[in-house]
Order: structure tokens, then sequence, then C-alpha cells
């Protein structure tokens, strides 16, 4: 896999998209929210700015990962996706709706997971 895109900048959406990123897979991060996805962004760089003072990692790890995170409302970018995941809060109509704008952008093969505790995802 080469390319992810976790719909979705909250909690649950950000342990997959940070861990992608520093095993090298380019992360989309869509968020209905253009502030919301630079700022869950911004959050992953204290979150290694705090592993560098712990000497956990360095500033050239921090960087290449923060590379590979881009932030956008546009669904336009998963259309070179190998996996999509959606991370959306617990809200059918809000799921439905992610969904709805990513589905038909879909390459052939892409794979769509869910990151859901409580609603169906299969009617």
């Amino acid at each position: 896999m080469k390319k992810l895109a976790v719909i979705g900048a909250g909690f649950m959406g950000a342990s997959l998209w940070y861990v992608s990123a520093r095993a090298g897979i380019e992360v989309i991060l869509i968020n209905r929210h253009q502030e919301s996805a630079d700022k869950a962004k911004a959050h992953a760089k204290c979150v290694f700015d705090d592993l560098i003072r712990k000497g956990r990692a360095d500033e050239n790890d921090r960087d290449k990962t923060l590379s590979r995170i881009i932030p956008t409302t546009d669904y336009a970018a998963i259309k070179d996706c190998d996996l999509v995941t959606e991370s959306v809060f617990e809200d059918r109509k809000a799921k439905a709706d992610a969904y709805a704008k990513a589905q038909p952008l879909l390459k052939d093969g892409a794979i769509v997971a869910s990151n859901t505790s409580l609603l169906p995802t299969v009617p």
C-alpha cells in the first residue's frame, strides 16, 4: 500500500494516519473543515516534538513523516488511494455522507474500511 485516505481528523482517525505516515505511507487526511484537518496535522508535529525531546525521534523523521500527511476537505484527493478508511464521528448521517462523497471517486481495487464502534456499516 502506497497511499491511504482517512476521512475524519478526530481521535480515532488520528492514530491511523499518524502510524501510517510514520511507516512511509502517503496519507490524505480529509475532514469537513480545513481548519480541523490542519489542526490535526499540527498536533502530530507536537507529538513528534515531544518524542524528539525524549530522544525517541529526530527532526528528520518528524519532517519526513509530516510531509506525507496532506490535510484537505477535497474528496477528489482520494482518487489514487489504495485504502480509504472512514473515521468520522458516530452519526449515521455523517457516515452516510462520507461514503456518498467517497464512493464515486474510488479507484478500481481500492479497499474501503470503517472505524466504527457502534453503528452498522451495511444496511
